[in-house]
């Protein structure tokens, strides 16, 4: 699956999309990606209660598996369930590297939501395994 601490694809390719220069290419800000854990994320989603990431945190202290890891472990979330969240957390960081270009009127929400929709499609589509299949 896609690395989704990082958006340098999806920087990439919204470059290539809209003919940026290098100096053009959106980053992030120092904030992006707050409250995009996969805990958070679980949350607001209504699939985990604060009680069960207490749990998986907890357990993270002293285990050095992911947090999706340690929660199919528990059986809080199913495998498929995780690669779900990982695909939502993916899609919040880009969103918020996508926040400038709207911020600076260089794009406006619907082109915005056309790229995302043909990237994600794209990216999910070709990932080994994306967002069908269990992961550990």
């Amino acid at each position: 699956m896609f690395d989704t601490k990082d958006c340098s694809d999806f920087s990439g390719f919204l470059e290539r999309q809209l003919g940026l220069s290098e100096s053009d290419r959106p980053r992030a800000g120092s904030w992006a990606g707050t409250g995009n854990t996969l805990g958070s994320i679980g949350l607001r989603a209504g699939l985990l209660g604060l009680d069960e990431i207490d749990q998986i945190i907890s357990r993270q202290s002293s285990d050095s598996r992911l947090f999706g890891e340690i929660a199919v472990e528990l059986k809080f979330l199913t495998p498929k369930q995780v690669d779900l969240l990982l695909v939502l957390q993916h899609f919040h960081r880009c969103l918020d590297l996508s926040a400038p270009l709207i911020l600076e009127d260089r794009l406006n929400f619907g082109e915005l939501l056309g790229l995302m929709a043909t990237y994600f499609s794209e990216s999910v589509r070709t990932e080994s395994g994306g967002a069908d299949e269990a992961s550990g």
